[in-house]
């Protein structure tokens, strides 16, 4: 398994070995958020096989001294991290370490190589997202002041009574339309009716005055016939 750049691989010239049972008591892998675990022990054991004896390095060495408060604290705190999905490094490199400053150097920067990207995207994608809230929190903050200008000028009680008055307005509105239609057709009908009655009274007008000039001719064709008669009979 590769864990480590191509440059520490040429550089160390060798292969990853399984770490021995004793690392996983002192080293565990270190994880960083939103990119690939890199465990730690397979470095510190890459760096310890480039010296003669692994024993030498005080990074995995048993020469380290605890005292009993420590041991019993680690021991407890083992337990608890175990539980714990996130894991930590446990001890870290002496001073008195003999590899050389260069080739931690060279180490480090073939480690952080396989994170720089992933945390320059993060760090892009993190400053995107505050500078969005910071947008928002703005808006948001225009927002609740004209709400609060808005109901120190305009009451929200007095707001919600006048709604209630223009209800019972619309419904006073809508029952005098209703009878506003109610009227207009009654007088509708009682124009009709008015209309027929005039125009029945001005036939029987029209046909009494028929009658009449009837009569009166009649009685002009009768007159001058009665009067012949009698002269004839003198």
């Amino acid at each position: 398994m590769n864990f480590i750049a191509d440059p520490i691989m040429d550089l160390l010239h060798i292969n990853i070995v399984q770490p021995d049972s004793r690392f996983n008591q002192r080293i565990k892998s270190v994880q960083i958020t939103g990119v690939t675990p890199v465990p730690a022990v397979a470095i510190c054991s890459k760096m310890c096989d480039i010296l003669s004896d692994t024993r030498q390095c005080p990074v995995i060495s048993e020469s380290d001294t605890y005292s009993k408060k420590e041991m019993l604290a680690q021991a407890s705190n083992e337990e608890e991290k175990d539980k714990d999905s996130i894991p930590e490094v446990l001890c870290k490199p002496d001073s008195n370490c003999t590899v050389p400053v260069q080739l931690l150097q060279k180490l480090s920067t073939g480690v952080l190589s396989l994170y720089i990207d992933d945390m320059k995207k993060s760090s892009s994608s993190l400053t995107e997202l505050i500078r969005n809230q910071n947008i928002v929190i703005e808006t948001l903050e225009q927002e609740n002041t004209r709400v609060f200008e808005a109901l120190k000028t305009y009451p929200l009680d007095e707001m919600v009574s006048f709604t209630q008055k223009i209800k019972l307005y619309h419904q006073k509105v809508l029952l005098l339309k209703k009878d506003m239609l109610a009227i207009h057709e009654r007088t509708s009908k009682l124009k009709k009716r008015a209309m027929k009655l005039q125009q029945q009274k001005q036939k029987e007008a029209l046909q009494k005055e028929l009658q009449r000039d009837r009569e009166i001719e009649r009685d002009k064709q009768l007159a001058p016939k009665i009067a012949t008669k009698s002269m004839l009979g003198k």
